[in-house]
């Protein structure tokens, strides 16, 4: 739904809610609490030299969980 904003998909019946980062629904589910970001359970950092820091920041879709 690209014309989508974070209610309708909140309002839609979703459990789990994947955008691209660069959506502006990102901001409106950060800042919902009816929503749960799970990126930092999917992606969770690296702390490891050479290996990517973070790939939650750098990954280009982002995962949040409706709470019912």
């Amino acid at each position: 739904m690209p014309d989508a904003d974070g209610i309708d998909y909140l309002a839609g019946g979703a459990e789990i809610v994947i955008v691209r980062r660069q959506h502006r629904v990102n901001d409106e589910m950060k800042l919902n609490p009816a929503s749960r970001d799970l990126n930092a359970i999917l992606l969770p950092e690296q702390g490891r030299a050479g290996v990517l820091e973070n790939l939650a920041e750098s990954f280009p879709l982002r995962a949040y969980q409706v709470k019912r």
